[in-house]
């Protein structure tokens, strides 16, 4: 029974490793928040165990790295900001996704905290019209923005988008995967 305790006690301390965030690998899963209440996920740990926490709502998305023992090292946000981290394993669940959705499925209208993004149908045949706005706040009271508008034609479940030095990739029709200087 005291082994069973401390097993339990153990799988709840994040791995002494850091989750550090190098962009989203190709081949990085999405999951979300599967429990009732909230949940604590990890970030900022360093090599001593000690880590900053994060609550995430059910329904929070975390996009997966890797997964270590009960641990999954994944970037999720909340209300509050973004970070790379480790959240229980147990505590998410991956989500399914169609490879070849129809094109009106990308229509529509997605909010995240202060995060915008509206996809139309484009005036061109086989194009859609993308716009969208995020914010980031960070420390000090310093709040990051940026926005894009244009048009991409969809491939499959991606669609890649170049805008001045800055590209994104969404990687269905319900999710932002990448914000970063294109290389």
């Amino acid at each position: 029974m005291v082994s069973a305790i401390l097993a339990v006690a153990g799988s709840e301390q994040p791995p002494r490793t850091t989750c550090d965030f190098d962009g989203f690998p190709p081949n990085s899963k999405l999951a979300e928040v599967l429990t009732a209440k909230s949940v604590i996920a990890y970030y900022g740990c360093v090599a001593n165990g000690k880590c900053l926490s994060m609550n995430l709502t059910p329904g929070s998305p975390v996009v997966v790295y890797r997964i270590e023992g009960d641990w999954i090292c994944g970037h999720f946000s909340n209300r509050d900001g973004a970070a790379p981290g480790w959240v229980l394993a147990n505590d998410v669940r991956l989500v399914n996704f169609d490879p070849s959705p129809p094109f009106r499925a990308w229509i529509g209208a997605w909010a995240g905290g202060e995060d915008r993004v509206r996809i139309q149908t484009s005036n061109t045949s086989g194009k859609l019209r993308i716009q969208g706005s995020a914010s980031w706040h960070g420390s000090g009271d310093v709040v990051h923005t940026g926005d894009f508008y244009g048009e991409v034609t969809p491939d499959g479940n991606h669609v890649h988008f170049i805008e001045g030095d800055h590209w994104v990739m969404h990687d269905r029709p319900d999710a932002i995967r990448q914000v970063h200087p294109r290389e």
